[in-house]
């Protein structure tokens, strides 16, 4: 021994997937459209296919419902009490407290199914629960599930800022208590709560954020307000050499966020075609040397690369990035749809904690002084960027094949019928160097997609594995949407 520290142990990289039937009843499901009908239990074998080959790459998949458990007895009770709801107001205050009582692992499908007592008049034959009370024996009663069905898909309820964890706010309000859930889930797992919290009146999607290696993209539209550009930016800019900021113009319901069009790997992206011209602005972070991920990003934009795939030739030269800056903003307060999160506070939970509004101004650098931050990530390409030496750069907009192709990245247009076929079916592993592949990047692939992926990202020495997802597909439910990364560093904690 010469003395000297060892350097730590890698960490396993972890991925979130969750099974479809474990968070909603399959006989729920029957109620879906569309033929050949969607099958919940082959949807769960392929979440467990999906989970297998994981584990062979090295990576540590995790399930929502599964931490849940490992979550402090005192955070389960509360949002299991947030999770009952009833139309008699003293039967509701009772099994709030007869729920005290309760063990972990029979509160755990509480929060992920809502029940509702519901009380109608009748002749009484239907009574659940004690006869007493005037007119106890003319009512009927029975229940009803609100199951979090949306919990099968990580993707949607947070974003992976590289070392920071984003919580979604999503517009469907009934949606609202998918990401409280998966707030308590993710501090647990972390040890700490999310860097960043959404206040109404914006909206942030998960599946509106991708990214890969040095760089990340942002695509604000229906589901994303503008104004969060202001509060992802200094995480963003902190995290990755190239942060991409797009605005979707084209609103359709099978692609309702950036990932069902848009798939960003090691040195490359595949693009909708009719998105590559939507508005966008890159700004890249001043460096002496490339990247360090290895997937080669230039230090401030580069050449483009045809990846030699037809349709995909776009020529000209790079557009040089802009300067970068540190950026403050005013965390705002938190509350989805009438459901407060549950706080922590000084290394212990705090239950029903609640968090400021904040002042809703952002501080930008560039000499302009500080911006109302509803307006500071709507105007593309307006505010200064002041870097740290001093030199100030200000963006402009341009277009999004332009702005990835300036950071030396491959632009693969995809048609419609592939947009369709793709719904973000390529899932790229979190580490560029994983035991069971050696040195070459990896990614799971859909089999509603792998035909055309495959040879595709083989050219650019991706390591493709082919998992079933076909019945995903069917519930919009495509892979990229099911996975969801958790930042480092993270805390293990006991079960209970």
């Amino acid at each position: 021994m010469n003395g000297s520290v060892a350097p730590p142990a890698p960490t396993v990289p972890m991925v979130l997937v969750q099974s479809p039937t474990v968070v909603q009843p399959v006989e729920t499901f029957v109620f879906r459209a569309g033929r050949p009908a969607y099958d919940p239990v082959r949807a769960a074998a392929e979440s467990a296919t999906a989970r297998a080959a994981l584990v062979e790459l090295g990576v540590e998949p995790r399930s929502p419902a599964e931490l849940l458990m490992t979550l402090p007895r005192s955070v389960l009770l509360e949002l299991a009490a947030r999770a009952v709801s009833a139309d008699d107001d003293a039967r509701l205050l009772a099994a709030r407290d007869a729920l005290r009582d309760w063990s972990v692992p029979a509160l755990a499908p509480v929060v992920l199914r809502q029940p509702r007592l519901l009380v109608e008049a009748g002749a009484g034959g239907g009574v659940i629960g004690p006869r007493s009370g005037a007119g106890a024996e003319r009512r009927d009663e029975s229940y009803a599930l609100r199951p979090l069905s949306g919990l099968m898909f990580p993707r949607d309820h947070y974003v992976d800022l590289g070392g920071a964890v984003a919580v979604g706010r999503l517009r469907r309000r009934e949606r609202a208590r998918e990401t409280v859930v998966m707030a308590a889930v993710l501090r647990g797992l972390r040890g700490r709560s999310a860097e960043v919290r959404v206040p109404a009146p914006l909206y942030l999607a998960g599946g509106d954020v991708v990214t890969c290696g040095g760089v990340a993209i942002l695509a604000t539209g229906a589901r994303t307000s503008p104004a969060v550009w202001g509060l992802l930016r200094p995480y963003l800019r902190a995290s990755f050499t190239h942060v991409v900021r797009v605005r979707d113009e084209l609103r359709r319901p099978a692609e309702p966020h950036l990932d069902h069009w848009l798939g960003l790997g090691p040195g490359i992206a595949l693009v909708a075609a009719d998105r590559l011209n939507a508005p966008a602005v890159v700004e890249s972070r001043v460096v002496e040397r490339p990247d360090p991920s290895g997937y080669g990003a230039a230090d401030r934009g580069g050449g483009y690369r045809d990846p030699g795939y037809p349709g995909s030739g776009y020529p000209g030269s790079g557009y040089p990035g802009s300067g970068y800056a540190d950026s403050g903003y005013a965390s705002g307060g938190y509350a989805s749809g009438g459901y407060e999160d549950v706080g922590y506070e000084g290394g212990g939970y705090e239950v029903g904690g609640h968090w400021g509004a904040g002042n809703g101004r952002a501080g930008f650098g560039g000499g302009e002084g500080s911006v109302d931050r509803e307006k500071a990530g709507s105007e593309y390409g307006t505010e200064g960027l002041g870097g740290p030496d001093g030199v100030g750069i200000v963006g402009r907009e341009t277009t999004l094949v332009d702005a990835l192709r300036s950071i030396d990245l491959a632009v693969c247009p995809l048609a419609p019928e592939m947009v369709a076929a793709f719904a973000a079916g390529v899932f790229f592993l979190p580490a560029a160097r994983l035991a069971a592949v050696g040195d070459e990047p990896a990614a799971l692939v859909s089999t509603a997609s792998a035909p055309w992926t495959e040879p595709v990202l083989a050219r650019f020495g991706v390591h493709t594995i082919a998992v079933p997802f076909d019945e995903h597909h069917k519930h919009f439910g495509s892979l990229h949407r099911a996975l969801n990364t958790v930042p480092e560093p993270r805390i293990p904690m006991p079960r209970q």
